[in-house]
């Protein structure tokens, strides 16, 4: 495998992707774990204690917990305390960091669960009121979600039919904070899965001022017999730094497949800290990704060694800190066999067992008036206290100003890239 060594990048991140890379590819697929149903990680067969620990009402130690922040949540509706923990967590492992550390956390998220980004969404609001208040200032802050870096183009072309055959990839750099993006989807929301927490996350980030920032490497869907597959595009810069001959591939990057998800986590690893450290600067980092990102899968073909938490590593520096989170729910249950190293690496790892991992697709707007009822379930959990921002009511922005806003967008991002093209046009005349 060929990698661009002059890209500044850390030569044992490189040397990762090299050897992963070279692993996935000449050894034969792995497709011995299947899961029995009888994980290292106990279940719900019983409660833990809580023991010296202070946690929410609600939050128990999970017997024989794999880390010091594994805990199981007695009633799977108790959003509000699954909220508290993660906040805890998070507040607990910043008090340990030295001054001026940058604090990554790493949220697994199953795509169509609510229970797991409405959980993104409380933290974000939770980190800016304390901000607001001075009890526990964490600094700027950031929601990095795994969608791809350029999807505002995308969205701009698909839903609100906005094109230019001048804008390619660059309109991405034009919504720096991500503002325009989170108002359009709020307003013409296509997304399949969980559409309306994703709504939550973005309502969230735009009440309180919190830039949202897309990480994942350019893709775009292909027919493959009666179904669809995701295909890397070999046209996103990124990929080209992990894979110099990226443009002479002779197969398709499948997204979901061992090599697929090794450049993408390499890639966002990539986006995310040169976000966090060059374009916003920022001091807590709240990412979003699927829960296979998080440790790796086996069952995907990536382990530990190639999954977005390792790749993230190789890039912090001496005072950052990476906390990830994870669910262990019915469709992804964690191993203490298969994911013993990153337990070792992370022992404040946060695990959570119990949350309800009701799930939703809402192709069909029905999805979406089931999930609303479901997120009113967990608005009751709160039970009279100061709910997060997320739960609030909003009206959507008029979709013909979005359309405005984002040509004006496109228009810039056309302009600006053409305009020494137009300037020797004038010179010309």
């Amino acid at each position: 495998m060929g990698h661009a060594h002059d890209a500044g990048l850390p030569l044992q991140f490189m040397q990762a992707v090299d050897d992963n890379y070279n692993r996935i590819v000449n050894e034969p697929e792995d497709v011995s774990y299947k899961d029995n149903g009888q994980s290292d990680a106990r279940m719900l067969d019983s409660y833990g204690h809580q023991g010296g620990h202070s946690l929410p009402a609600g939050v128990y130690i999970q017997h024989e917990p794999l880390t010091s922040n594994h805990y199981i949540i007695a009633n799977p509706l108790d959003q509000a305390a699954v909220d508290d923990i993660i906040y805890q967590s998070v507040c607990e492992a910043r008090a340990d960091m030295q001054p001026g550390g940058k604090l990554y956390v790493i949220m697994g998220e199953n795509h169509g669960m609510p229970t797991h980004r409405m959980a993104q969404a409380a933290l974000l609001d939770n980190l800016a009121l304390a901000n607001k208040s001075g009890n526990m200032p964490h600094g700027n802050l950031l929601y990095a979600v795994e969608l791809p870096y350029n999807d505002i183009a995308k969205y701009a072309r698909n839903v609100y039919n906005i094109t230019s055959s001048h804008v390619g990839d660059i309109l991405h750099r034009y919504d720096p904070n991500g503002s325009a993006y989170m108002r359009a989807v709020l307003s013409k929301n296509i997304y399949p899965y969980a559409s309306l927490s994703r709504e939550r996350a973005y309502l969230t980030c735009l009440y309180n001022k919190i830039p949202a920032v897309n990480i994942d490497l350019d893709m775009f869907s292909a027919t493959s017999g009666d179904s669809y597959v995701i295909i890397l595009s070999n046209e996103d810069p990124v990929l080209g730094l992990l894979f110099e001959d990226v443009a002479n591939l002779n197969i398709a990057l499948h997204a979901s497949t061992g090599l697929g998800m090794l450049f993408r986590n390499g890639g966002m690893a990539i986006r995310a800290w040169e976000a966090a450290h060059k374009t916003h600067q920022a001091d807590t980092i709240v990412i979003s990704t699927g829960l296979s990102h998080v440790g790796g899968d086996v069952r995907m073909g990536h382990d530990y060694s190639a999954s977005f938490t390792k790749m993230l590593s190789y890039h912090l520096g001496p005072n950052d800190k990476i906390l990830p989170v994870t669910f262990n729910d019915s469709d992804y249950v964690i191993r203490d066999d298969v994911d013993r190293q990153m337990w070792q690496d992370y022992p404040d790892a946060v695990i959570i067992n119990g949350a309800s991992d009701k799930w939703f697709d809402n192709h069909l707007n029905v999805g979406r008036s089931q999930e609303k009822r479901f997120i009113g379930e967990l608005r009751r959990s709160y039970n009279g206290r100061k709910e997060p921002v997320s739960y609030a009511h909003y009206n959507a922005k008029d979709i013909d100003q979005i359309r405005k806003r984002l040509t004006d967008l496109v228009i810039r991002a056309t302009n600006d890239k053409f305009r020494s093209w137009q300037y020797d046009e004038e010179l010309q005349m």
